[in-house]
């Protein structure tokens, strides 16, 4: 991995507002490696995944030569020993996908965002020099995840459930935004956490 700027790792649980912060974080000037984009790429691209992803699940999960990823998700995440064979064909190349961005990463300021919703599932945070984590009331997290991708409340809460307990992302994070207000709030908060890290990581 490059090391000429600090890794900052995002988290948060769906519909915590992490996205948003990332596009925030990239309007100030910053570099965002979105590792859920990376997942995205390699269900898309990596013609090994696809096949062993074929295998293991079978032919409903695509449409065509395509994954549908609506149905995979829908799939997985009603059960999570289906979710840890995914995870176990997908990660590996996901982390390699990310870690080749890494390494030509550009940025007009002294750190890199890695945005992952999983960040301490895939122990990217091991390779980060600091991570921030998101939150918001559970009830408003499900809200926007049903809005932004158009599933059931039901399908938002296994979602969130999926992923390490919100308590535990707090107790281990080194910085803390609340988004359970105004987008103008937020945003206050995000410059404020961008001078922060400019301050602590340009010398």
């Amino acid at each position: 991995m490059n090391k000429k700027y600090a890794y900052i790792g995002l988290t948060g649980l769906p519909g915590s507002g992490k996205t948003t912060i990332a596009k925030l974080l990239q309007s100030f000037g910053t570099a965002v490696i979105d590792v859920d984009a990376a997942g995205r790429w390699v269900l898309e691209n990596d013609e090994t995944v696809k096949a062993e992803l074929k295998q293991t699940f079978g032919h409903s999960i695509f449409a065509g030569d395509e994954i549908d990823r609506k149905k995979l998700g829908k799939y997985v995440f009603a059960n999570s020993e289906e979710l840890e064979k995914l995870n176990r064909i997908v990660h590996p190349a996901m982390l390699d996908r990310v870690n080749e961005q890494l390494d030509s990463v550009k940025s007009d300021t002294a750190y890199v965002i890695i945005d992952a919703a999983i960040l301490y599932e895939l122990n990217l945070d091991e390779q980060m020099d600091a991570v921030v984590v998101v939150y918001a009331q559970e009830h408003i997290c499900i809200e926007r995840t049903v809005e932004r991708l158009n599933i059931s409340a039901k399908q938002a809460l296994q979602r969130l459930h999926a992923q390490a307990p919100l308590d535990q992302k707090l107790e281990l994070a080194d910085y803390i935004i609340e988004n359970n207000g105004s987008f103008e709030s937020l945003r206050a908060k995000v410059f404020a956490l961008h001078r922060e890290l400019q301050k602590t990581y340009a010398a």
